[in-house]
């Protein structure tokens, strides 16, 4: 007697070919990559310009009178690459599924960039007293520009790390919900083209509807084992892949981070103790 095969799931098997990248990353993260590459460019010129003008002083302080006292760049270097590795704790229990360690961590981390961003302010306020403006020299315009994107870049960094923290639930719940971690989920939904519909509701399979975001589900869903049998339902493939993507943006954000953080260390050797 020939035994006949189980059917196919076709809805199932649409979806995880979606999730299939030729690279095996997920393209959001090839993404990110991509746009930190660009990056790398554009502080580099910042730096190579920072170089060839350094010396370039019309007015106003040259070069060694404003850097005398390293101490205060010292300690935002040292704060900054110390956010570094409250990002890697952060990282940690997002993938253990901790939401409390992970929320820590991750406003940790932005407390320190905003002890940057302030540090770098009262920096900013004392060389404009002295003299150093970006219209006195070249000297001036090529520092200030460039550890002002600098600067632009970690103000960015701390709103993400904050949107992260309020919006990425790994254990979400929902009689315990502010009103902003309800309503921004549904409209940022409804921008992805995210279908509506109730828990155990079936599932039609639409690819373009398998861009899952962090903030546009409304269920309590706790991360499933990291292997999902070849039986798995839609709603167990769903869940799963919905874990993965709240890890994801929190690596994601740390992702950029850590760029943020290599840039300072660069800017800090060249522009600060390189003469």
């Amino acid at each position: 007697m020939v035994q006949q095969a189980p059917p196919i799931n076709h809805a199932l098997e649409d979806i995880k070919e979606h999730h299939r990248t030729s690279t095996g990353q997920s393209h959001r993260k090839v993404l990110m990559w991509t746009f930190l590459g660009s990056e790398c460019m554009f502080f580099g010129s910042l730096i190579a310009t920072f170089l060839i003008y350094h010396n370039n002083v019309a007015s106003g302080p040259n070069r060694e009178h404003a850097f005398e006292s390293l101490f205060l760049v010292s300690v935002m270097a040292f704060v900054l690459l110390a956010s570094s590795f409250t990002m890697v704790l952060a990282l940690a229990a997002a993938r253990r599924g901790d939401q409390k360690m992970m929320r820590a961590w991750l406003l940790l981390t932005a407390f320190c960039g905003l002890f940057f961003i302030g540090s770098q302010g009262y920096e900013f306020y004392h060389f404009t007293h002295e003299g150093l403006t970006p219209h006195a020299s070249l000297f001036g315009a090529s520092f200030m520009i460039l550890t002002g994107f600098h600067g632009a870049h970690v103000t960015l960094g701390i709103l993400w790390l904050v949107s992260v923290a309020v919006l990425v639930r790994l254990h979400p719940k929902k009689d315990h919900r502010p009103i902003m971690a309800s309503m921004l989920p549904k409209f940022l939904g409804f921008l992805a083209g995210v279908p509506k519909r109730e828990p155990g509701a079936p599932i039609e399979a639409r690819p373009r509807h398998r861009r899952f975001m962090t903030f546009a589900r409304e269920q309590t869903l706790a991360p499933p084992p990291p292997v999902l049998a070849k039986d798995a339902s839609i709603e167990q493939f769903e869940a799963h892949h919905l874990a993965e993507e709240k890890v994801l943006n929190v690596e994601l954000v740390g992702l950029y981070w850590h760029f943020v953080d290599i840039v300072w260390v660069v800017i800090f050797t060249v522009v600060y103790l390189f003469r």
